[in-house]
């Protein structure tokens, strides 16, 4: 895989069935996914988060880190069938170097 040893990153899921169809690429990024996202958005990768927790959730942290641990550690990259190899391979490459640039 393209994206495999970068050291302070690695995908969600191993691996996926033959069946499966992602929207996106879930990424673990061990430093946090905010600064990779921005770089990424800049250059035209439209990476995303998972939107924003429900109040209770955020009003007790204590009770809920596990979920804003993986909030804030998991980036999503777009994945579908339009893409060709020449954008995934230029994809690999931009989140290769944001994520050299920023852990």
């Amino acid at each position: 895989m393209a994206i495999m040893g970068l050291g302070q990153a690695r995908p969600f899921f191993p691996q996926l069935p033959p069946d499966c169809s992602p929207y996106v690429f879930p990424l673990w990024l061990e430093e946090g996914s905010e600064a990779v996202k921005t770089r990424l958005r800049g250059q035209g990768i439209y990476a995303s988060r998972w939107p924003t927790f429900p109040p209770e959730v955020i009003d007790r942290k204590s009770e809920h880190r596990i979920a804003l641990r993986t909030w804030e550690r998991l980036l999503f990259l777009p994945v579908h069938q339009g893409l060709s190899r020449q954008q995934m391979s230029l994809m690999a490459e931009r989140v290769r170097a944001a994520i050299a640039d920023i852990v």
